[in-house]
């Protein structure tokens, strides 16, 4: 039996939920079994169900329970309130012509705004829109080699939101389209808008890779990065006209 529920999700590893799952309801109902036949207790679903959901409520009050052993069943993690906090990835695009020398930058940070990862890439004559995108799909790229599977995305152009949440293109974008679904299926992601004072740490990556036309991965900030990372953590963000 177990094989085949491993079998039923190209996810399911050693300590998912569906491989837990099962393990719970055999023990539950061999537990209440001897509970009715030796102590006289009612026999009944529900109370399977009740008790398989108390197990996995404990484990899951106790850090045993991590996002990682929801990967493919997310959906189902939320709807029985089992939330991860989310790493925050902010990503943006730079396109000096539209179309003309692009950039793309993006970086990761924990639930208290430190940086975990940054990279830029640069990648020739592109638009404003498609390296947007592409910078969204970077950063989801990172997130999960990161071992995320709830990732906050933060971008500051309304039109690359608009394509994500619409899932509409031009032709040059349907294949991040299509890597983009991909990665909507295998994570929670929540997207969201922000201005462009408010993404400034991205918006220096992403010139970055327009000036260096280069591939680079952080693992620490240095220089402006640093600092505006620290100013994002510690002031809040003015637009000034």
């Amino acid at each position: 039996m177990l094989h085949y529920w491993k079998l039923s999700s190209p996810y399911s590893t050693r300590g998912h939920i569906r491989l837990l799952i099962p393990l719970l309801v055999l023990w539950c109902i061999w537990r209440l079994t001897n509970e009715a036949k030796y102590d006289g207790a009612m026999f009944s679903p529900t109370i399977i169900i009740r008790r398989v959901f108390g197990y996995l409520w404990r484990l899951q009050r106790a850090k045993r329970l991590q996002a990682k052993h929801w990967i493919g069943d997310l959906l189902v993690a939320k709807i029985l309130h089992f939330y991860y906090r989310a790493p925050q990835c902010n990503c943006d695009g730079a396109s000096k012509g539209n179309p003309g020398p692009s950039g793309a930058g993006g970086l990761i940070r924990d639930s208290r705004g430190h940086m975990i990862k940054a990279c830029f890439e640069f990648l020739g004559a592109q638009t404003n829109a498609y390296m947007g995108l592409y910078a969204v799909i970077r950063g989801l790229q990172i997130a999960r080699e990161e071992g995320g599977t709830n990732v906050w995305v933060e971008l500051d152009s309304m039109i690359v939101l608009h394509i994500i949440k619409k899932e509409e293109g031009d032709w040059k974008v349907q294949h991040l389209l299509t890597k983009l679904r991909q990665f909507k299926w295998q994570m929670i992601i929540l997207f969201t808008h922000v201005l462009r004072e408010a993404n400034k740490p991205a918006d220096l990556l992403a010139n970055l890779a327009c000036q260096k036309q280069t591939v680079e991965i952080l693992s620490s900030p240095q220089g402006e990065l640093s600092s505006l990372i620290q100013l994002d953590l510690r002031f809040p963000c003015f637009k000034f006209d």
